[in-house]
């Protein structure tokens, strides 16, 4: 039997860090040999408790062996591009980091220039001068290293990520939709809550500061450099999150809202739009631009002012993720039978 090795980051934890956790553990649950490689390692985020609670076994060793399938995130690629023996995995989070990561080629390796263009057009942008040019740009900066070549298999979270690859030329591109930490399911949410307004990492400081103004009796949060115990905390409690940001892949925090009994508002584009990654109403996708600020707080108020009506309205949203949750163990037991088969 093949030896499954995920290379992880060890300095950071994160919704990526959990999806690549999470997917070791139901591999060794169905009965592969699976292990973690830390790299960029930082001794207290690895002997944390939440990283000891995945109880998982790590490798230290050579990776580019014939038995060896290499799962790596989609930003560190380069660690793999060398390999001649292993069978190489990119697993997908989203599209954003991959094209904000090495290798970038001059001037690209500025925090400026990639800021400028960074390329959101694989969300749902227009295809307009200044959107191809920036793909152009970014699609050179990355040019290095060719992930869409047979050499490569890729796995993502997301099924608006998956079409992505696909049309990118992937020839094995598979889709398991990981779950969020146990105790977002395990927790039954309560009806009653505080005067909590909840914003994800990639809404606009601009839109959050007008949302003060609107909401004036009500606490309005910006969930970021935040602990994870203080983000259950607050998810638990609040009636509305809103992320305003693109979705790139399968956020965490708007599905840990959903479960935790949030009403949940996010941008039109990306894979917020896809029924197969969020299966939400059109009502709660919002359209971020200036011009509609008005509109997405008058929303958010009917959402507070019916927050139960609503609630109803989203759990095909929670349905859908408790069911992905039940399916996760024998979907990833699917996808890699076929791909030791197939290796």
């Amino acid at each position: 039997m093949k030896d499954i090795i995920i290379m992880c980051p060890g300095n950071v934890i994160s919704g990526g860090v959990n999806s690549l956790l999470n997917l070791c553990m139901s591999l060794n649950r169905n009965g592969f040999s699976a292990r973690v490689s830390f790299y960029d390692i930082d001794n207290k985020i690895i002997n944390s408790d939440l990283v000891k609670s995945y109880n998982l076994k790590y490798y230290q060793g050579e990776l580019d062996l014939e038995n060896h399938i290499i799962v790596v995130p989609e930003t560190q690629t380069v660690r793999i591009s060398k390999f001649t023996k292993a069978t190489k995995m990119v697993y997908w989070l989203g599209l954003l980091y991959y094209y904000k990561n090495p290798e970038w080629k001059f001037p690209f390796n500025y925090k400026l220039i990639r800021k400028l263009i960074a390329c959101h057009s694989y969300a749902g942008y227009s295809n307009g001068i200044f959107e191809l040019t920036k793909r152009r740009l970014n699609e050179y900066a990355k040019s290095k290293i060719n992930i869409w070549t047979d050499d490569y298999i890729h796995l993502s979270n997301s099924y608006f990520v998956t079409d992505y690859c696909k049309n990118k030329g992937a020839k094995f591109a598979y889709t398991i939709q990981n779950p969020v930490h146990d105790e977002f399911y395990n927790t039954k949410f309560v009806q009653e809550r505080k005067k909590y307004i909840l914003f994800g990492q990639r809404t606009s400081d601009v839109f959050i500061t007008i949302a003060k103004l609107f909401f004036k009796n009500f606490k309005v949060l910006k969930l970021k450099r935040m602990t994870h115990k203080d983000i259950v905390k607050y998810l638990s409690e609040a009636m509305v999150f809103v992320e305003l940001g693109i979705n790139h892949g399968r956020d965490r925090l708007p599905r840990e809202a959903a479960l935790l009994g949030c009403v949940v508002f996010m941008n039109r584009r990306g894979s917020s739009s896809n029924k197969l990654d969020y299966n939400i109403d059109k009502y709660y996708l919002l359209q971020n631009n200036v011009f509609n600020y008005f509109r997405i707080l008058h929303k958010i108020k009917n959402a507070i002012t019916h927050r139960r009506k609503h609630i109803d309205k989203q759990s095909s949203l929670r349905n859908q993720l408790i069911e992905e949750k039940n399916n996760f163990d024998t979907n990833v037991q699917n996808v890699f039978k076929q791909l030791i088969m197939n290796n």
